[in-house]
């Protein structure tokens, strides 16, 4: 027998869940930010003393329906394959510049700090020695962007600010719609309106006249 350390209310979970893992996130653009990293050893490979280091980051959607799920992206910031070191800093100075901390030496400093994360589902890899068997789904990272949506170089919100800039192109013309048309005076000038257009004499001496 064990001592649980304190009663277990079954009733607070789901058991159709089983302990199962949760399925991928659907590939999708989410606001999320860090909560937990570290830095990790990688496994050499084969012929190799070192296999480098990665970032391993533990990220938290922070809206919409999928808020408070979770995720995970691994960084290779120091790594023998030059072509893979680059990609995973690259990535890094990506967050960075998302969240506006560009020069950083804990990675905690990113921790809680929003931006805009796109992610992709990767199909499992086959499992070896288990013919039509394969891991299971999971989500990897395509992008890093700020959480406006803008794109490095571009104006925070391109999109909000394109059509703030239509509509701001468009009032003039809109107010010039509203504004009612002049109307012609009252009295001789209008009647005089009605005149021949060749006529000269002026509007004032037509009405004497008559």
């Amino acid at each position: 027998m064990a001592f649980l350390g304190g009663r277990f209310n079954a009733n607070e979970f789901d058991p159709s869940k089983n302990g199962s893992a949760p399925d991928c996130l659907p590939a999708d653009d989410y606001i999320a930010h860090i909560v937990k990293s570290a830095l990790k050893d990688a496994k050499p490979k084969a012929g190799q003393e070192f296999g480098g280091k990665y970032l391993e980051l533990e990220w938290e959607v922070i809206e919409g329906e999928y808020a408070k799920r979770r995720f995970f992206d691994r960084l290779n910031i120091i790594n023998a394959n030059e072509n893979a070191q680059r990609m995973a800093n690259e990535a890094l100075s990506a967050i960075c510049h998302s969240v506006g901390v560009l020069d950083v030496e804990d990675s905690e400093e990113l921790h809680f700090k929003p931006l805009l994360v796109t992610l992709i589902v990767k199909p499992g890899d086959p499992i070896p020695n288990k013919p039509g068997e394969k891991y299971a789904d999971k989500n990897e990272v395509k992008k890093y962007r700020p959480a406006d949506g803008s794109d490095f170089g571009e104006q925070p919100v391109q999109q909000a600010g394109a059509r703030q800039a239509q509509r701001t192109t468009s009032q003039p013309q809109r107010q010039a719609a509203q504004q009612p048309t002049q109307q012609q005076p009252t009295g001789g000038a209008q009647q005089g309106a009605s005149a021949p257009s060749g006529s000269t004499v002026p509007a004032w001496r037509r009405n004497r006249a008559a």
